[in-house]
């Protein structure tokens, strides 16, 4: 079935992805209507019956879906439809689709290329965890592996461009920008520029230390978006993939096959690497102490 949701959500994204881009458009192809047809209506199909199996159901999960079902409208009372909760299911899949997966391979490949900061993240872990695999609560000991990850974002964020439409008209940069007109915020930029950046391509976790961390401008780094639209998942995303990462390096070592070959970006639904990445992967055993 997971094989099937991600069919169903890179047909539905993938012309989303093309238009992105502008004027220099990608080189994909766009699939006939009728595939997203189809394709929307095999994730409805799935997201319809849950939501109805659900809705006979007395138990609170509390999941998302419990949440959902269980809001009220703050004028009249009336609960969401089942369109309603469709809608924002639909948003919360699409959205956290190969997120939190391209950003943790995207972390497996420059600790590759940086035997350096793997050996620090292995050392943190060793002593925190001692053998064990990590939890929830392990993540405060943990602070150099989330460093990892955050720098990793900066250099990849998966969500590399957002689209957001000004309520009037404005001028941005000396360009005139009409209301309700949409404007391309390029993420992956911003987080490279060499205005905001020391070192801007280069991998440092150290960047986000807590004491570094503070000294960041403000929307220099913004992998989940900004203000009142950023990402509802943030949260979320970061203690999954801090978990992840954390659980991956602990118990594995990935090692590159080809190591002095560079991993080209390929920007579709998020920022993937394209082709994959080529890895040779064994046990682990940690330090105890």
């Amino acid at each position: 079935m997971r094989k099937r949701h991600g069919e169903g959500a890179r047909e539905i994204a993938r012309p989303a992805a093309e238009r992105r881009v502008g004027r220099r458009r990608l080189p994909l192809a766009r699939p006939p209507r009728a595939h997203q047809r189809q394709a929307v209506a095999r994730l409805d199909r799935i997201v319809y019956g849950i939501v109805g199996k659900r809705r006979g159901e007395t138990t609170d999960r509390n999941d998302v879906l419990s949440i959902l079902l269980a809001a009220r409208d703050e004028d009249d009372g009336a609960a969401m439809s089942d369109t309603q909760i469709r809608d924002e299911a639909m948003t919360v899949f699409l959205a956290g689709h190969e997120t939190t997966a391209a950003a943790v391979s995207w972390a497996m490949y420059l600790l590759a290329r940086h035997p350096d900061v793997r050996a620090r993240v292995e050392a943190e872990l060793d002593a925190a965890l001692d053998g064990r695999t990590p939890t929830y609560a392990d993540l405060r000991a943990l602070p150099y592996t989330f460093a990892v990850l955050k720098e990793t974002m900066r250099l990849y964020p998966p969500a590399y461009m957002v689209g957001r439409r000004p309520t009037h008209d404005t001028t941005l940069g000396g360009h005139p920008i009409r209301a309700n007109q949409i404007v391309l915020v390029n993420i992956a930029g911003m987080q490279r520029h060499p205005r905001l950046w020391d070192r801007p391509d280069v991998f440092d976790p150290e960047r986000f230390s807590p004491a570094n961390e503070r000294r960041i401008p403000r929307h220099a780094y913004m992998p989940f978006g900004a203000g009142a639209r950023i990402c509802i998942g943030m949260r979320f995303a970061e203690v999954e993939g801090h978990i992840l990462l954390a659980t991956l390096c602990a118990k594995l070592r990935a090692e590159l096959v080809t190591p002095d070959v560079e991993i080209d970006v390929e920007p579709l639904v998020t920022l993937r690497p394209k082709g994959g990445i080529p890895m040779t992967v064994r046990a682990r055993v940690p330090m105890r102490s």
